[in-house]
C-alpha cells in the first residue's frame, strides 16, 4: 500500500546534500522537504526495496553545515521528464528530535515560500 503524506513539503532555495552513509557517496540535493520527508533530484535512481541510512547537509546561517543522520525508505523513485536526472520521495523513518527542530528550523528559515514574493501576490486577483 502507498503511503500518502500527511504534511507539505516546502520549497529549498539553499543547496542541501544528501549523503549515503554506508557508501558515503552523495546521492543528490534537496528539492522540497517536510520534518517528515523530502524529494531528492539525483543522477541515479534509487533503490524502493528497505530503508536507507543518509546524512544531510544542512547551511546554517552562520554559514556552517550541520550535518542530520536519518533513516528513510524510499517512497518512489522515478526518471525526470526534462532531463536525464532521478527524482525520489524519501519517507523519513527515524531521525533524532535535536535532527527533527534542526529540519523545522531550516525550512522555517530557508524555503522558497518566506523568501520570494509569489507572482500572484504581486498583481491584483481581479485582472
Amino acid at each position: 500500500m502507498d503511503k500518502i503524506r500527511s504534511t507539505n513539503r516546502s520549497r529549498v532555495i539553499s543547496f542541501v546534500k544528501v549523503i549515503a552513509d554506508a557508501s558515503k557517496t552523495e546521492c543528490g540535493r534537496v528539492i522540497d522537504i517536510s520534518s517528515k520527508g523530502m524529494r531528492v533530484r539525483s543522477k541515479n535512481p534509487f533503490r524502493t526495496d528497505r530503508p536507507f541510512h543518509f546524512s544531510m547537509l544542512i547551511p546554517n546561517v552562520n554559514f556552517r553545515e550541520k550535518v542530520i543522520k536519518f533513516d528513510a525508505s524510499i517512497v518512489w523513485s522515478r526518471e525526470s521528464a526534462i532531463d536525464g536526472y532521478y527524482e525520489a520521495g524519501l519517507h523519513i523513518e527515524s531521525v533524532t528530535s535535536k535532527g527533527k527542530s534542526i529540519i523545522e528550523q531550516f525550512i522555517k528559515d530557508s524555503t522558497h515560500r518566506d523568501r520570494w514574493i509569489q507572482v500572484d501576490e504581486c498583481f491584483s486577483q481581479e485582472h
